[in-house]
């Protein structure tokens, strides 16, 4: 015996024109986050104070549009020696424009668990 199943809502199948622009606004997107991420990685954003260590909330602006994102900074952080920079890109459902639930997933609730493992700044933007 065959079901089939049938239905009255409609199909929704989006033409070229509507898939392209939706390629070129998420690339725009990602390209924005990498240019804040290489500011980011020039040292002085990274941190205002010099003694600033663990998750620290931050924003930055770009083309009008204020971005904020958290860098975790390690205890014993020093700005004349050099440290590897990670940077987390969250999954779908951390985005926002809190600047915070990125931070609480994957690898920040891995450094909150086990911060000795993580001699490392890690800088993790939200889109």
């Amino acid at each position: 015996m065959r079901y089939r199943f049938e239905s009255n809502i409609p199909e929704f199948t989006p033409g070229a024109a509507a898939i392209e622009s939706m390629k070129v606004e998420q690339m725009s997107k990602v390209l924005r986050l990498l240019s804040i991420v290489t500011i980011l990685g020039s040292g002085s954003a990274l941190c205002a104070k010099p003694h600033e260590t663990g998750f620290l909330n931050r924003r930055v602006a770009s083309q009008g549009t204020e971005y904020r994102y958290v860098v975790y900074v390690p205890d014993g952080w020093d700005k004349h020696k050099k440290w590897p920079v990670i940077l987390f890109l969250h999954g779908s459902g951390e985005r926002g424009e809190d600047g915070l639930i990125q931070s609480e997933v994957g690898l920040g609730g891995a450094i909150r668990r086990h911060v000795e493992r993580y001699p490392a700044v890690v800088v993790m933007p939200q889109c």
